[in-house]
């Protein structure tokens, strides 16, 4: 009964939050490179900055995020970071290229794999 209850509770989730129109005028300030050569996009990278966000709030120093490719053709994506109390923390998930194989926009999830046919759970990642 409650997976039952927990599949309807999703899917009116994914029905009434239909992905939203993207706004023009920010795709239009965001010039991404020209193309993306993925295989070489692979490995680790460090952060040097960033705009603050929701979710690395507690992020303090050493972050990271380290891309290997799979073998369905997405992308494991590793964020790790230092918190206030000294403690790593990482999140794990996936990302998949949008558009042709040279593409600089993808896509990337941190929710469970089994709710990647709802497209809010998905958030653009573009290479600028």
């Amino acid at each position: 009964m409650k997976t039952a209850f927990a599949s309807i509770l999703v899917l009116n989730l994914a029905l009434a939050h239909a992905e939203e129109p993207r706004k023009p005028e920010i795709e239009a300030s965001l010039a991404t490179i020209p193309s993306l050569d993925v295989p070489k996009y692979m490995g680790t990278w460090y952060e040097i900055a960033k705009f603050p966000n929701f979710f690395q709030r507690n992020c303090v120093a050493d972050t990271s995020a380290q891309y290997s490719a799979e073998p369905n053709g997405t992308v494991k994506v590793i964020n790790r970071c230092r918190e206030r109390n000294g403690d790593m923390t990482e999140a794990v998930g996936a990302a998949r290229q949008i558009g042709d194989k040279n593409s600089p926009k993808l896509e990337v999830r941190f929710a469970p794999a089994w709710l990647s046919f709802i497209p809010m759970v998905w958030g653009d990642y573009w290479v600028i």
